[in-house]
């Protein structure tokens, strides 16, 4: 469950540690790197994470982003991982949850990795 924060540009050593690590607020950098990371488009980053204004004002004033944010960040670079580890490379992973799915009424399962509960669909499907 640690391969998200690598995704991230986060160092983490336990899973404790990552529960902390969205309880305080990942920094901004750390949406940045996945979208760097090709994990997020900047559009889906608004759609799915934050606004582009909010994310703006919070870099002006060195804020965090909060707990419901990283979390959902936190999600999506997990199953980003996840799905890597499935389908064999990052690419195919993120294809895959890109792609609407029949076994989620047609959603993409990134759009699912919103909240937990879709979060347990995707899961279920991808195992």
């Amino acid at each position: 469950s640690m391969g998200g924060m690598a995704v991230l540009g986060e160092r983490i050593r336990s899973s404790l540690d990552w529960v902390k690590a969205l309880e305080n607020g990942l920094p901004t950098a750390a949406l940045d790197s996945a979208v760097s990371k090709g994990v997020l488009t900047r559009e889906e980053a608004e759609d799915y994470i934050i606004p582009r204004r909010t994310l703006s004002h919070r870099r002006q004033k060195k804020q965090r982003l909060t707990l419901e944010e990283s979390d959902r960040l936190g999600r999506i670079a997990r199953f980003t991982v996840r799905a890597a580890a499935t389908f064999g490379s990052q690419s195919a992973g993120i294809e895959w949850l890109r792609t609407s799915n029949g076994g989620l009424g047609g959603a993409a399962p990134l759009k699912l990795l919103r909240s937990g509960e879709g979060a347990i669909l995707v899961e279920q499907i991808l195992t």
